[in-house]
């Protein structure tokens, strides 16, 4: 007759029956309690305050501020030098507002010590735009008040400086047409008659010439 097999024993079961927690699900409990803590004493506070809105919005704003002025202070002498002779001979008091605000020295004094206004100083050349352009120019300008990337708007700043300083080249000559007709045709008489007095017989083959014409 067989033996019968004694019934293994269940370890978390004590010898008066009833079972007893084992090491492993202790561990577990204390896990389990730390974290129910852990999640209690909490502040909420902190994760408001990490995941504010308003707060990741004004760090994305000082970020382009900043991208926007390390662009900047490497072209604005140039875009000073394109600005100031577009100013009449009379705006002696624009020129030498304009002097003063784009200063780099300056600048530069303001943006170590962080006081730097650099959306101040984009409106300000913006707003310069919009008094020395043409008429023709004022919609485009406008449209630069829009874009928000400092890459795109220093590029646009340039195309329209550009345009604008071709209208003042356009403009320059058309008022100087009639002084440089007048010079003109003073120079052609002045030439004329130097080589008359060098060829006398000159002016004879020219009347022929415009007879024959």
């Amino acid at each position: 007759m067989p033996k019968e097999r004694a019934a293994r024993k269940d370890p978390g079961v004590a010898e008066g029956g009833s079972r007893q927690p084992s090491q492993e699900s202790q561990a577990r409990d204390e896990c389990v309690t730390e974290k129910v803590n852990e999640v209690s004493n909490h502040d909420p506070h902190v994760e408001e305050k990490a995941l504010s809105p308003s707060r990741l919005e004004d760090e994305t704003k000082d970020t382009m501020h900043s991208d926007f002025w390390d662009h900047l202070k490497e072209q604005l002498p140039e875009i000073k030098e394109i600005l100031l002779p577009l100013l009449l001979p009379r705006q002696n008091r624009l020129r030498s507002e304009m002097e003063e605000a784009l200063d780099m020295d300056f600048l530069n004094q303001q943006a170590e010590r962080g006081d730097l206004n650099v959306p101040y100083l984009s409106k300000y050349i913006l707003n310069m735009m919009v008094l020395l352009c043409s008429p023709v120019r004022d919609e485009a300008v406008q449209k630069l008040e829009n874009i928000t990337d400092p890459v795109r708007l220093l590029r646009g700043i340039f195309r329209v400086l550009g345009l604008m300083k071709m209208d003042m080249v356009n403009y320059t000559i058309q008022s100087l047409q009639p002084q440089l007709q007048e010079h003109s045709i003073q120079y052609e008489r002045a030439k004329f008659q130097e080589l008359l007095n060098k060829q006398p017989s000159l002016l004879n083959h020219t009347t022929k010439w415009l007879t024959q014409a």
